[in-house]
């Protein structure tokens, strides 16, 4: 029985030694290649976990103890909550996670009492600090929720520190919240804190759809991201379709004094994440999915306007800017043929510097596949972009096996080297790449993009 390492044992010996009689089996959790469908071998699993029953039975567990939650408001092998399960026997079941702490159940109950409703069922469990407490209620729990929430040990939301303003006089923070009833199951907040005063003021009450925020160099803007549906959905951009790609990053400019938002990148179509917004040049750069690279953009609040920076490689990893002196950047990126190649680059003259390529020793021992753009258009009349990869020596009077990889997500997956997928790396056979183009980006979510119809 080897349940150690599969490279213990020699194999060879083991298969000749099963051969002869001089072992009546052999039992290991490691099969190699030249073991699997012997006679006298057991192959076990080596996690039992990972066997197809086990992530069968995993899966449908998962899926019953959250539709149970969901439903009843159960909660069964929770890490950090203690196993609650209790039949609905009122009008409403009212679920409150909270502290470990003494009077609060008292505090939950005289809510509930106050509000004439009367406790039918109730059961409530610790787990070290935390507690939850189910209570089935006759009435609308609605009424009482919000005075519940309230509560100083009542586990509601969580809050998150996005900015210090320039002035070092206000904090900038957010506030989430579940709302399991509505997609995307989570609502959120963005406030300002004084720190002379300890007051709060909201800016933005309870959206489904904001990201992060921060302030622009003068403290009188912030800009915000989010998906399309933010702020009421002004960033949305998808004709007809009813459901904006929440995949989408967008980013909107807030101005404090007036609570006036503007969607910058409504019609920009690469998705969006800030790098910065320099106090210097007052321009706002941001890394960007462009299609199947990723690309450094720069948006001038003047003029409104996008300009993508002229850099030496596709995919950019990294981008940082001098914060007193925007002409001097640096960044690494990659490509096709290339990859962690790091540059400075002059904002002013547009012109990149090589400072180290370490990988190109290892990169110019490798014959690679040749990448061509191909792109079509389909039959709506949208224009499809892909590429195809030849096998190195490629030659066109030679039928070679094709490979067709189409990606059916609303992000695209980036060109490069170092993916799973990399076809310059594979031999005698075409691989056709299809990314989904930009636009793609706004389709509806769980809906196939259309490259992806048309490239399978």
């Amino acid at each position: 029985m080897n349940f150690a390492r599969g490279g213990l044992v020699n194999e060879d010996a083991v298969v000749e030694a099963l051969a002869n009689g001089g072992m009546a089996a052999y039992v290991t959790d490691f099969p190699g290649d030249k073991i699997l469908g012997v006679d006298g071998v057991v192959a076990l699993p080596h996690l039992g976990a990972s066997t197809p029953e086990s992530e069968d039975n995993c899966a449908v567990m998962a899926a019953n103890e959250i539709k149970d939650y969901l439903e009843n408001g159960n909660i069964v092998n929770s890490v950090n909550l203690p196993n609650v399960s209790m039949s609905m026997t009122g009008d409403a079941k009212i679920c409150v996670i909270h502290k470990n702490v003494e009077g609060l159940i008292a505090k939950i109950t005289t809510c509930i009492t106050e509000a004439g409703m009367n406790i039918e069922n109730m059961e409530s469990k610790s787990k070290k600090d935390y507690a939850y407490t189910v209570l089935d209620v006759k009435g609308n729990a609605d009424s009482v929720a919000d005075k519940i929430r309230a509560g100083e040990a009542v586990i509601s939301h969580n809050v998150y520190l996005n900015d210090i303003s320039p002035d070092g006089k206000k904090l900038l923070c957010s506030t989430s919240k579940p709302g399991i009833t509505r997609c995307p199951f989570s609502l959120s907040s963005l406030f300002e804190i004084d720190l002379t005063t300890l007051q709060a003021d909201t800016l933005v009450a309870w959206d489904a759809y904001l990201g992060s925020a921060s302030y622009s160099p003068d403290g009188k803007q912030l800009l915000v991201t989010g998906s399309p549906s933010a702020f009421g959905g002004i960033g949305k951009n998808c004709g007809e379709h009813p459901i904006a790609n929440d995949f989408d990053t967008q980013a909107f400019i807030m101005d404090l004094a007036t609570k006036k938002v503007q969607a910058i990148t409504r019609d920009f179509n690469p998705t969006v994440s800030l790098v910065q917004w320099n106090r210097v040049d007052g321009c706002i750069y941001f890394d960007t999915t462009d299609g199947d690279c990723r690309h450094i953009y720069r948006y001038v609040p003047k003029t409104g306007g996008f300009e993508m920076l002229p850099l030496e490689e596709d995919v950019i990893t990294s981008f940082t800017l001098a914060n007193d002196n925007p002409v001097v950047a640096a960044y690494v990126g990659g490509g096709n043929t290339s990859t962690g190649v790091a540059y400075t680059y002059d904002t002013k003259k547009k012109v990149s510097t090589l400072l180290a390529n370490p990988m190109k020793p290892v990169l110019d021992k490798i014959e690679l596949g040749q990448m061509e753009e191909w792109n079509f258009t389909a039959s709506d009349g949208t224009e499809i972009k892909g590429m195809v990869c030849l096998p190195p020596s490629f030659d066109p009077n030679k039928k070679y096996p094709l490979i067709v990889y189409y990606y059916g997500g609303t992000t695209p997956t980036t060109r490069g080297i170092t993916s799973p997928y990399c076809a310059q790396c594979l031999r005698h056979v075409i691989c056709g790449l299809c990314y989904p183009a930009q636009w793609c980006h706004r389709v509806r979510p769980g809906v196939l993009c259309t490259p992806c119809q048309c490239m399978g």
